[in-house]
């Protein structure tokens, strides 16, 4: 298993030098950072690949995994 964990102005640099990475696993108590890379995110694609390669998935609709 991988795990890179960057942080907000890294991850916005990285984006900003058009270095992308296959998945982004955002989280955090400031939803301003997490929608500020989101909307990043979404400027870089093209409208026929967002709506093919673009899910966007929120904690509060999916279903909690871990519990028992």
């Amino acid at each position: 298993m991988i795990s890179i964990q960057m942080t907000f102005e890294e991850i916005v640099k990285s984006i900003g030098q058009k270095k992308y990475e296959s998945i982004y696993f955002l989280y955090g108590d400031g939803p301003y950072f997490i929608d500020y890379i989101a909307h990043l995110l979404e400027e870089m694609y093209w409208e026929g690949g967002k709506a093919f390669n673009q899910v966007v998935l929120y904690g509060k609709d999916v279903p909690d995994v871990f519990s028992n």
